[in-house]
Formats: structure tokens, C-alpha cells, sequence
């Protein structure tokens, strides 16, 4: 009996791992009318935000002058032209990507 139970649990825990590693690592967030994704740390992550990235018209790549060496936790605030705040977040990775109404921002 006790071999039998040990494959149940084998083949369980064999099958559950394809489901979890589909599921993308970055989830998409929302603050009033903008949609907004962050990250890419890794290559789980930038391969992740790269598949999304014409869903978004804004892209964000933050990186140190000179070296070129990319950052994250980056303060990201975003006006639009009557000096509105659209957006206010800190970047989970170099790579933000957002979805804006057409106008003109800072």
C-alpha cells in the first residue's frame, strides 16, 4: 500500500508544477485610469514584461547614466498637462510599462 500512496503523491506533485509555471510573474495594477505594470528583475520577470509590452504605450527603462547598470525601486510620478497627478508608484524592476489617455505628461 505504501508504494502506491507514494506515487499518488510523486505524480501529484509532478503535474502541479506546469500550472504554476505558466502563471506570470507580473500582474498588471491599476491607480485611477491608468494600468500600469513593473519589474524585470530576472529573466523570468523581463521575458514576462516583454510579452506585455504592446499592450502599453508608455515604457520605462531606468538605468545609471554612464554605466548603464539598471535600477529599480524608482519613484515614478506622472502628470498630465493641466498638472494632474496620473500616476504615483515605486518600480518593482528597471522596466515600467503604463497605459495613458492620449495628452501630454511629466
Amino acid at each position: 500500500m505504501r508504494p502506491l500512496y507514494l506515487a499518488l503523491i510523486f505524480y501529484c506533485v509532478l503535474f502541479s508544477f506546469p500550472a504554476a509555471a505558466e502563471q506570470s510573474p507580473i500582474k498588471p495594477q491599476t491607480q485611477g485610469e491608468v494600468t500600469f505594470v513593473s519589474g524585470g528583475v530576472g529573466t523570468d520577470e523581463r521575458n514576462a514584461l516583454q510579452a506585455m509590452r504592446d499592450d502599453y504605450n508608455l515604457t520605462l527603462l531606468f538605468s545609471v547614466k554612464g554605466t548603464g547598470e539598471y535600477v529599480s525601486d524608482v519613484k515614478v510620478r506622472i502628470t498630465d498637462s493641466s498638472g494632474n497627478l496620473v500616476l504615483e508608484s515605486v518600480s518593482d524592476g528597471p522596466m515600467l510599462f503604463a497605459k495613458l489617455k492620449p495628452d501630454r505628461y511629466r
